[in-house]
């Protein structure tokens, strides 16, 4: 497998952005104990789980996406022959009738 502009694999680098982020948005919870906060401290305890869990599927949601762009932009292709044929095609025939190709009369 090679790539036709290997230069813009540079941009992998670009995953550290979201992870950067994250890292840096997190917040620290600031500990307050008075009686009206008892009652709220037990609902959140039970929907942190849940928090969490949807911060970390953003943050590999994130990460999937900027590794994704700069590979397809790479423009991967397989080397070789598989199947029998080869896997890259130089030019490829193609017939177009639109109403922008046809000559005037």
């Amino acid at each position: 497998m090679g790539f036709l502009q290997p230069l813009l694999l540079l941009g992998l680098l670009g995953v550290a952005v979201p992870i950067a982020v994250h890292l840096v948005n997190r917040k620290k919870a600031v500990r307050q104990s008075f009686p009206a906060i008892w009652l709220l401290a037990a609902s959140k305890r039970q929907t942190a789980p849940a928090s969490k869990l949807k911060q970390r599927l953003l943050l590999a949601a994130r990460i999937l996406t900027f590794l994704a762009l700069p590979l397809a932009f790479a423009q991967p292709f397989l080397s070789g022959e598989v199947g029998g044929a080869s896997s890259r095609l130089d030019r490829l025939p193609v017939r177009s009738s639109s109403c922008s190709t046809i000559a005037p009369a």
